[in-house]
C-alpha cells in the first residue's frame, strides 16, 4: 500500500503497469488505492486500464472502478470514446454509463457523437444512457436515429425509448 501511494507521484509509463498489477492485488486496500490512483490520472492510457479492469470479474471492486471511470476529464472522455469503438454488448454499457454519470456537457456531447459513430453495440448502449439524461437535444437525436440508423435493433431500441 505504501509502495502504491509512493508511485502515484510519478508519471513514467512503468507506473501504469505497477498500478495495474496493484489493482489485482489480493489485499482490497491495495486494489482500491491502485484504482483511485488510476482514476486520478486523466490520460487515455489510464482510462484504457480502468476499462479493462471494469470488464474483469470482481467481487467488491466493480463499484469503485465504475466510479473511477466516471471521474471527468477531457482525456477520460476521449479514452472512453476510443474504448467504445471496440466494446461488445457487455462492455459498451459500462463505458456509456460512465460518460452519462459525468454529468458534463462534454460527456453528453460525446454520447451524442457516439450515437452516430459507434459500432452497433456502442450505439445500443448509448441509447440507454442518453435516455437517462433526456433533454431536447437528446430527444431529437433519438428520434432521428429511430428513423435512420442502419441497424434495425438500434432503431427499435431508439423507438422504444423515444416513446417514453
Amino acid at each position: 500500500l505504501v509502495a502504491v501511494s509512493a508511485l502515484s507521484g510519478f508519471s513514467a509509463p512503468e507506473v501504469l503497469d505497477a498500478l495495474d498489477r496493484a489493482a489485482h492485488d489480493e489485499d482490497e486496500n491495495v486494489r482500491n488505492a491502485a484504482v483511485a490512483f488510476l482514476a486520478a490520472r486523466p490520460d487515455t492510457e489510464a482510462t484504457a486500464r480502468l476499462v479493462r479492469l471494469a470488464m474483469e470479474p470482481h467481487q467488491d471492486d466493480s463499484g469503485a472502478i465504475c466510479d473511477a471511470l466516471a471521474k471527468y476529464s477531457p482525456e477520460r472522455v476521449r479514452g472512453l470514446l476510443q474504448a467504445l469503438r471496440w466494446a461488445d454488448d457487455e462492455q459498451a454499457p459500462v463505458i456509456t454509463n460512465a460518460l452519462a454519470r459525468m454529468h458534463r456537457p462534454e460527456s453528453r456531447q460525446a454520447l451524442l457523437e457516439a450515437l452516430r459513430t459507434a459500432p452497433v453495440a456502442g450505439r445500443k448502449a448509448v441509447v440507454a444512457s442518453l435516455a437517462s439524461l433526456r433533454g431536447h437535444d437528446v430527444d431529437e437525436a433519438l428520434a432521428i436515429v429511430a428513423e435512420t440508423d442502419p441497424d434495425p435493433e438500434v432503431r427499435r431500441v431508439c423507438a422504444a425509448v423515444s416513446r417514453r
